[in-house]
């Protein structure tokens, strides 16, 4: 019965685990601005269809259709979360 319905509502199985690294979508400011925030964020709760992501000190906790999924490699990986500012440090330097 389950599968049927599963089948019926076109369900996908989700991808994204704990300890991934993600970039979420955000709103749009005007016709430059991109879909998605390039600063990556690090998954540390997924409770069925919503996701805690942490990046630094800031927390966020949406479904999971505003998340995207990066596939880097193991250097990338501690290149783009470990090194790279804060959004606060950020702004501080601008």
């Amino acid at each position: 019965m389950k599968r049927y319905t599963d089948q019926a509502r076109h369900t996908k199985k989700t991808l994204i685990n704990v300890g991934d690294l993600v970039i979420y979508k955000q709103q749009k400011k005007n016709k430059f601005s991109t879909k998605f925030n390039p600063a990556p964020y690090k998954v540390i709760k997924v409770h069925g269809a919503t996701i805690t992501a942490q990046r630094h000190s800031h927390q966020i906790t949406r479904n999971i259709f505003y998340f995207k999924r990066l596939n880097l490699g193991e250097k990338e990986r501690q290149y783009h979360f470990d090194d790279q500012p804060s959004d606060e440090e950020e702004d501080e330097i601008a």
